[in-house]
């Protein structure tokens, strides 16, 4: 029972890490809004170099796993990109709800490739 505790908390952890630095990232994204006309493999390229970049500076956070389980790390590597693809599609259609302009980053795929590409490094640089 211990270990199921144990895991379930390194595996929250990891997609809070993540989470918190896609939502940071938000920030600096605003010129990547909705009513601009971009190239999607363009923005799509910028989302896979902005993921390998959170990777690093969190490896420079948290140089170690929060995952010691190899098993559990590539399955947080299979979710958390998901999970936090849906959060940020469900962000999108939230600000549209209250009348927000949506932003790019507020896609499924935009996300998924931005957690998936930190999730990624993290994966093969920490020790």
């Amino acid at each position: 029972m211990e270990l199921i505790f144990e895991l379930l908390l390194q595996l929250v952890g990891e997609v809070l890490v993540q989470a918190l630095f896609e939502f940071g990232f938000r920030s600096l994204l605003e010129p990547f809004r909705k009513e601009q006309k971009f190239h999607k493999g363009l923005v799509l390229f910028a989302y896979f170099m902005l993921g390998l970049v959170g990777g690093a500076l969190s490896l420079l956070l948290m140089p170690r796993h929060l995952i010691d389980n190899p098993i559990v790390q590539y399955a947080n590597l299979a979710i958390t990109p998901i999970l936090l693809g849906l959060a940020f599609e469900w962000t999108g259609k939230y600000r549209e709800a209250k009348g927000k302009q949506r932003m790019m980053l507020d896609r499924f795929s935009y996300g998924f490739v931005f957690a998936l590409t930190m999730g990624l490094v993290r994966l093969v640089f920490a020790q």
